[in-house]
């Protein structure tokens, strides 16, 4: 019937709506974290940023070599 239709049509438009607030309430996140990404970024003392990392790659590194020795001694040599 009409009215059956009419309720399928508000009730599509209702759906459509809902997924458009949605969709901008998002984007409106989006906004808000960009803005405090370029407001870090401006902030940033870029040599000492670049200062601490290279210190935390080189402490990962020396981590990474040391697992690798670590892990190529056998029980033997640990009992030794």
């Amino acid at each position: 019937t009409a009215e059956d239709h009419m309720l399928s049509v508000r009730a599509n438009t209702g759906m459509r709506l809902k997924q458009i607030d949605d969709v901008a309430e998002r984007r409106d996140g989006d906004e808000i974290a960009l803005a405090d990404n370029i407001s870090k970024l401006r902030e940033t003392d870029f040599t000492d940023a670049i200062s601490r990392l290279t210190l935390q790659s080189t402490a990962l590194e020396a981590a990474q070599k040391s697992m690798l020795r670590i892990q190529g001694l056998s029980l033997f040599d640990k009992l030794g």
